[in-house]
């Protein structure tokens, strides 16, 4: 996502060539890499096609990003287009669910799972909030940073709750990627100043 987005912000001339951001994005890929290859190799060659229609969702989050910072409606703010976004995908979804017969109320009195369903939805909200408001400030590049931090993050939460324990070579890992975050965020930080400007 994070190369996909920088690609095409330099194709379509929302961003200007930076070496340093350059170095900071191919960091960030080389530290996820290094994480993810090791456990995802495939096991059979025919598995391949299910591996490049895997790529579609970063370039999916690519396009979102370059979206979202090119063509936002002027003087709209980020919770009512994160608000819009959240009610066109409800929208979106309900053919599948009534398709599916998966409709599953949220009535009191609430299960543990149902609880799980609320925070989610609350999560994805806020999440979307914080998209728009991050690329508005930051723009897309930065924004696209998220997946190394996910990447990073989902590990973590595995130590947290399942009591993995990684090698030095994750630990080297992660070091890549926060040092390619660095690169990645002073020339965003400017950019941050400028927008409070």
């Amino acid at each position: 996502s994070p190369l996909l987005t920088y690609a095409m912000s330099l194709g379509l001339g929302a961003e200007p060539f930076q070496p340093r951001r350059a170095a900071g994005i191919l960091l960030g890929l080389a530290g996820t890499l290094m994480i993810i290859l090791p456990r995802t190799s495939l096991p059979a060659p025919d598995l391949a096609p299910w591996a490049v229609l895997a790529l579609l969702t970063p370039a999916c989050y690519a396009v979102g990003n370059i979206i979202i910072a090119r063509w936002r409606p002027p003087g709209t703010g980020s919770l009512a287009l994160a608000c819009a976004m959240q009610v066109v995908a409800t929208i979106l979804l309900i053919p599948a669910v009534l398709a599916t017969d998966s409709f599953h109320p949220l009535w009191p009195p609430l299960s543990t799972a149902d609880v799980a369903i609320i925070s989610h939805m609350v999560a994805a909200a806020l999440g979307a909030l914080l998209w728009f408001e991050l690329v508005r400030m930051t723009g897309p590049v930065f924004m696209s940073q998220v997946a190394y931090v996910v990447t990073l993050t989902g590990v973590l939460w595995g130590m947290y709750f399942f009591d993995e324990r990684h090698s030095p070579w994750f630990w080297a890992a992660a070091a890549t990627i926060f040092l390619g975050l660095m690169l990645v965020v002073r020339p965003a930080q400017a950019a941050v100043r400028h927008s409070r400007g």
